[in-house]
């Protein structure tokens, strides 16, 4: 198994010659909450920390997480309450 390490300005298609293809999130409507306390919460993943500013995110099959603020701006828009 080849490690690589990832971060801004490397490419892994390169490096493995990995072909990326093009995807688009699907417009779905999620439950979420901007956190004003630290938690502690068992995710799909493990345990993870959700701190303040970061949002408390519900997902489509029910399960918890938590999401930096930076991630959750660009990933998701405030939709009419009535649209659920």
């Amino acid at each position: 198994m080849r490690k690589i390490k990832c971060g801004t300005g490397v490419d892994p298609s390169g490096l493995l010659g990995i072909k990326f293809k093009k995807f688009r999130k699907k417009p779905i409507v999620i439950s979420a909450a901007l956190l004003d306390e630290p938690i502690e919460i068992e995710t799909l993943e493990g345990t993870m920390i959700g701190n303040i500013g970061d949002y408390l995110i519900r997902g489509i099959s029910g399960e918890y997480y938590p999401c930096k603020p930076e991630i959750f701006n660009a990933s998701y828009e405030p939709v009419e309450e009535d649209s659920e």
